[in-house]
């Protein structure tokens, strides 16, 4: 609830700025010569959401995408890779508005949720793609770990608290460097079945 709350403000607010014309106003002035890239990792519809193992900070969901992506159409100058690294390598300006969108780790709702929205505001994008991750089974350590701690708490009292604690703990173990995230993986794995 607390999180369709943020939502909603975050939504009513982008939205009020729109129709005032200030946030073109001020993306004029605090974009003068420079490009905004913008990152991406996942566009999900609005009910995956609560299926997915991703890290709520790495999801968005497609109605935000499609709002994005007329605002970036409507008001802001989309450039190719090569068009922005055209102006690095020259060391040119960029145009006034210019965005670059990208997405990081190739999920497939890339493909399946962001490219039709994409594609219908003519906006190009650059994926870039984890090679190790195409035509096998591996995942990210993050999301398999969250979901093999997730099916242990499976029944648990509290499950979002139970959430938050997991999420907490992937959180740690980035900072303990590979040895702790493999030590984890380890665990869990001997712990559950296969997924």
């Amino acid at each position: 609830v607390l999180q369709d709350l943020k939502r909603s403000v975050r939504r009513l607010a982008t939205t009020a700025l729109d129709v005032t014309g200030l946030l073109s106003a001020l993306s004029t002035i605090r974009l003068r010569n420079r490009c905004v890239v913008l990152t991406y990792h996942r566009v999900i519809e609005d009910g995956d959401r609560q299926r997915s193992s991703s890290h709520p900070g790495i999801v968005v969901s497609k109605d935000n995408f499609e709002m994005n992506m007329r605002y970036i159409a409507d008001h802001l100058r989309p450039m190719t890779l090569d068009m922005f690294e055209h102006h690095l390598a020259e060391r040119e300006p960029f145009p006034a508005g210019s965005c670059l969108v990208t997405f990081d780790d190739g999920w497939i709702d890339n493909y399946e949720v962001a490219l039709p929205i994409l594609k219908a505001h003519q906006i190009p994008a650059t994926i870039f793609l984890p090679v190790d991750y195409i035509s096998n089974d591996k995942m990210f350590w993050q999301e398999e770990l969250f979901m093999r701690l997730n099916a242990q708490a499976a029944g648990a009292d509290r499950p979002q608290a139970r959430e938050h604690e997991i999420r907490e703990h992937i959180s740690r173990l980035k900072q303990g460097g590979n040895d702790a995230i493999d030590r984890a993986i380890d665990d869990a794995r001997s712990n559950t079945a296969d997924l």
